[in-house]
C-alpha cells in the first residue's frame, strides 16, 4: 500500500468535516429549489454521487430523477426533463463541456470548482484542499455526505469512521457485487474502484435479477462474493442459503440503518475499508495506480460524442 493512498484515507475525516462546515447554505438553497423531471449524469466517483443525489431528490424533493450516463444524453433528452443536473469533481472534463451545450430549461453544474460558468446554475461545495488520487477517494465521500446533511438536516452524519476490515484472505481476481435499491451506491463505488485500481473482475448482481439464471457464472468460476445487505428480507435469506457453495467466501457487509439512503451511506464507509484492505494484500496503491498506458490519450480524448 502506497503513502500517498494512506494520507488520503487519514484525511478523510478532516476533508468531510471542512466541507460540512464551510459549504455556504446556498448550496442547500439551490438544491431545495430544483423541481421537475430531472436527469442527472456523472462519471466514475460522479456517478456514484449521482446515485445518492437521485435517491435524495426523489424523497425530499418529490422529483422524478433518471440517472444516465454522460454520453448517453441525446438531444431528445432535452424535451422530457426540466434540469439537467451534471455532477463532476473538477467541472472541466470533455463530457461536461459537451453536455453543457444542450438545450436544457435548466441547468446545474455540481462541482467543488468556483469558477462561474454562463452556461448552467454553480451547486458549489467547498474542499479543504485538492486531493491527489486517481480513485475518487474524498471527492467522492464528501459531496455524498454534503447531501446527506440536506437529507436529514443534521450537520454532521450518524457516523463518518471508516471501519478497519480484519484480513481478508484471498485475493482471487473475481468478485462478484449482490446489491439491492438500498445499496446501489455502494455496489458502483465497488465496481469502479475494483476496475480502476486494477484490484479485479467485478460483476454487480441485482438480488433479484441472480434469481433469474446469473448463477451460472459462479458455478462455472469459483470466485469472491461481497454481499450488502441491510434488512435482510426472504430475498437475502435465500440468496445467502443457497449461493454459500459457488464462491470461495463469501463477505457481507451488513448496515442496521432503516432508511435507504443512510443505509447506502453506511455501507460505502464499510467498503472504504474493504477496498483498503484489499488494496493492501495486493500491495496496491489507489492513489497513485500504474494504469494502462492508453488512459492518458482516452481521459483527454475531446471528439464528437
Amino acid at each position: 500500500m502506497g503513502k500517498l493512498t494512506d494520507y488520503n484515507y487519514e484525511q478523510l475525516k478532516k476533508r468531510i468535516e471542512y466541507s460540512l462546515e464551510y459549504t455556504n447554505k446556498d448550496f442547500y438553497e439551490k438544491l431545495e429549489s430544483i423541481k421537475g423531471t430531472t436527469l442527472i449524469t456523472g462519471v466514475g466517483g460522479s456517478l456514484v454521487v449521482a446515485i445518492f443525489l437521485k435517491k435524495i431528490l426523489e424523497r425530499k424533493n418529490n422529483n422524478l430523477c433518471v440517472l444516465e450516463e454522460l454520453d448517453q444524453i441525446t438531444n431528445e433528452c432535452t424535451q422530457l426533463f426540466q434540469n439537467l443536473i451534471i455532477i463532476s469533481s473538477s467541472g472541466k472534463n470533455h463530457g461536461v463541456t459537451e453536455n453543457l451545450k444542450k438545450d436544457f430549461k435548466r441547468k446545474y453544474l455540481f462541482t467543488r470548482n468556483k469558477k462561474e460558468i454562463k452556461e448552467a446554475t454553480l451547486l458549489n461545495y467547498e474542499m479543504i484542499d485538492q486531493e491527489k488520487s486517481f480513485i475518487s477517494l474524498a471527492n467522492t465521500l464528501v459531496p455524498i455526505t454534503i447531501l446527506l446533511k440536506y437529507y436529514t438536516k443534521k450537520d454532521k452524519p450518524r457516523k463518518i469512521e471508516i471501519q478497519k476490515w480484519p484480513e481478508i484472505k484471498n485475493n482471487l481476481s473475481d468478485w462478484e457485487v449482490f446489491y439491492d435499491e438500498a445499496s446501489k451506491g455502494t455496489a458502483y463505488f465497488l465496481e469502479s474502484t475494483f476496475i480502476e485500481a486494477g484490484l479485479g473482475n467485478i460483476i454487480l448482481h441485482d438480488k433479484y435479477s441472480y434469481c433469474h439464471g446469473r448463477s451460472t457464472l459462479a458455478s462455472k468460476r469459483k470466485g469472491e462474493c461481497i454481499y450488502l445487505l441491510s434488512k435482510k428480507n426472504d430475498l437475502d435469506l435465500c440468496l445467502l442459503e443457497n449461493i454459500k457453495v459457488l464462491y470461495h467466501s463469501i463477505y457481507i457487509l451488513k448496515s442496521n440503518e432503516k432508511d435507504s439512503i443512510l443505509i447506502d451511506y453506511d455501507l460505502l464507509l464499510q467498503a472504504y475499508g474493504f477496498v483498503y484492505q484489499i488494496a493492501k494484500n495486493l500491495k496496491r496503491d489507489l492513489s497513485k495506480v500504474k494504469y494502462a498506458k492508453i488512459v492518458s490519450t482516452l481521459y483527454h480524448f475531446k471528439g464528437e460524442m
